[in-house]
């Protein structure tokens, strides 16, 4: 059925929600794929005008009223979960039948069960216009509290569209109510070869067969090539995945294959040797002898981290074709073969514990580079992301993410005191983790060096985002900044990279919040770190700190061996 999960032994209803990149999921409660039907098809009633009205609306329109439209969508699914308890009773008084010797039976009895299927199925199919499913549809919504009101916003198209796909309903929910009583009188195994051969009749009438597995990765990548200069790293994982599944059509590809391309991307080698790359194009078409090579000779393999990020590529692959209606589920986020949690903290841990503040002298280097000197007042006129979101990350230890998508909403006061609200209640802002859901307050020096005054500039001029020089990105807004940063060219201006290189060491953005960590553990409240970074309060004791107790530790840090003296200047020669 439409818009059906089944995963890990539970049922979820999954739905887009129109002009939002957003999905509406919910728990069908039953790992019974007959209840989970039928429970959708009573919210789907309720809920499908709702979607059709959204059509209809513009995305700025819809994610200004999102918290309403989820209440409205949870409450219709409240009542559906609800009903779906008696309606199951009203169903079999309906659909009951007599023996030709007037025997009264009930409507899960398999003789009334094969009748009422061959109705439902004509008054669907069959051009007699005695066969009308319109008046079982009406049987189907008396028993159930739904207001006919509702119906009203659909066009006559729409309605007729959900009235056909609630009969459907009805008669996929008789058919396992025959595998059911099947199975209580002969066994499960006569269900399940039923169930086989009735899901691939069903999946050949579905649109998962409509266009094979190497159209749907070219149609991706082609339209990945507009969104990154890196295609290499889609395009790539994305073509194991395909020789390693060999299945033509998505949809058949089996938990096994899953695996197997799992597997394969765990063994892979690292390409920054020609050694590698050879063994590579040797194997490409038959990656089982690739994987016994390198256990074989217990050949160094890609870190766990690439690993993860080519599997996690080909996953946007698969959700890409969920979205487009061409695959039922994407099967490679539940396989059991991925990494475990404890796997993945490890990653991070190693990563956290490799990470070390910038020094001074890089500080101080950074400040005084082309950003900051030969096209310091372009950008404080034009590219004013360079110049705060380093300042912001240093002073504030935030995330680039929670810096690049901040609005000027964001920018609170209370009682003299400004902070930032780092939340997502704005279009297209994301947050790590509940966690990350906190109150920074803004630095004296970030304030002296004309942070708000630009702020005050942006409210003048109706400009709603605090660095609107960014373009989103499929991470958010953070993406596009980090490849500013990240540049060779500008790195190379105040960080010596051969001594990074030749200490095998890495400095990137996210250096910011060891500076910022590690100052304010010097402070006399180092316990409140966690709080101003967004990590998991260790300590009940500690939470939800005063904005005023927060300013305290971050009027401790001190700036005064950093020159900013530069930049003062020419902020007070704008805004004077």
């Amino acid at each position: 059925m439409k818009y059906l999960l089944v995963q890990q032994n539970n049922c979820y209803f999954r739905r887009k929600i129109p002009k939002t990149s957003k999905l509406y999921t919910f728990s069908l409660k039953s790992k019974n794929v007959r209840i989970a039907s039928k429970v959708i098809s009573l919210f789907l009633i309720r809920a499908e005008p709702l979607f059709q009205a959204l059509k209809q609306e513009s995305k700025e329109e819809i994610m200004s009223s999102f918290e309403t439209i989820l209440d409205l969508l949870n409450e219709y699914r409240e009542l559906a979960l609800e009903e779906y308890s008696t309606f199951e009773e009203e169903r079999h008084k309906q659909f009951s039948c007599s023996s030709k010797k007037g025997i009264k039976r009930d409507g899960g009895h398999p003789k009334c069960i094969k009748k009422w299927l061959k109705i439902l199925e004509d008054s669907v199919f069959s051009t007699d216009p005695t066969h009308d499913y319109r008046e079982y549809f009406d049987d189907v919504y008396n028993r159930t509290k739904i207001d006919r009101a509702l119906l009203k916003s659909l066009t006559p198209k729409e309605l007729e569209k959900i009235k056909i796909e609630t009969i459907k309903s009805e008669a996929f929910v008789l058919k396992e109510d025959r595998n059911r009583t099947k199975e209580r009188f002969y066994g499960k195994d006569i269900n399940k070869a039923y169930n086989q051969v009735a899901y691939l009749e069903n999946s050949k009438d579905t649109k998962f067969y409509e266009k094979t597995s190497r159209e749907l990765a070219d149609e991706y990548i082609a339209k990945k090539a507009n969104d990154t200069t890196e295609l290499h790293k889609y395009s790539s994982p994305i073509e194991i995945f395909l020789t390693v599944t060999n299945e033509k059509y998505l949809v058949d590809v089996s938990a096994e294959k899953i695996s197997e391309f799992i597997n394969v991307i765990r063994h892979l080698l690292p390409q920054t040797k020609a050694e590698n790359k050879k063994i590579h194009e040797k194997y490409k078409n038959d990656y089982s002898v690739l994987v016994s090579l390198v256990k074989e000779k217990n050949l160094k393999k890609i870190t766990l981290k690439t690993a993860l990020e080519k599997i996690t590529n080909v996953m946007a692959f698969l959700d890409y074709t969920v979205d487009m209606e061409r695959l039922d589920k994407n099967r490679l986020k539940s396989s059991p073969s991925l990494p475990s949690r404890k796997e993945k903290e490890k990653i991070n841990d190693i990563e956290e514990e490799n990470r070390t503040p910038f020094t001074l002298i890089e500080l101080n280097n950074l400040f005084k580079s082309s950003w900051y000197s030969k096209n310091l007042q372009a950008n404080l006129k034009k590219g004013q992301d360079k110049i705060y979101i380093p300042l912001i990350a240093l002073m504030g230890g935030m995330r680039l993410t929670e810096i690049a998508q901040l609005y000027v909403n964001d920018i609170k006061e209370e009682n003299g005191i400004f902070y930032f609200r780092v939340n997502k209640l704005n279009p297209n802002q994301k947050l790590k983790n509940t966690s990350a859901k906190r109150n920074v307050p803004i630095h004296p020096k970030l304030i002296e060096l004309g942070f708000l005054k630009y702020v005050d500039q942006l409210k003048k001029d109706g400009i709603e985002r605090i660095f609107y020089q960014l373009g989103e990105n499929q991470r958010g807004y953070g993406t596009p900044f980090g490849k500013k940063f990240s540049n060779k060219s500008f790195k190379s201006e105040w960080l010596n990279m051969q001594e990074l290189k030749a200490n095998n060491e890495t400095k990137v953005f996210h250096n910011f919040r060891h500076n910022f960590i590690t100052k304010v553990k010097q402070t006399s409240k180092p316990h409140r770190v966690d709080a101003l970074v967004g990590h998991k309060l260790q300590n009940y004791k500690y939470e939800h700190p005063e904005i005023r107790d927060l300013f305290d530790v971050i009027n401790e840090l001190n700036y005064d061996d950093i020159d900013f003296s530069h930049i003062q200047r020419d902020v007070d020669m704008l805004y004077s």
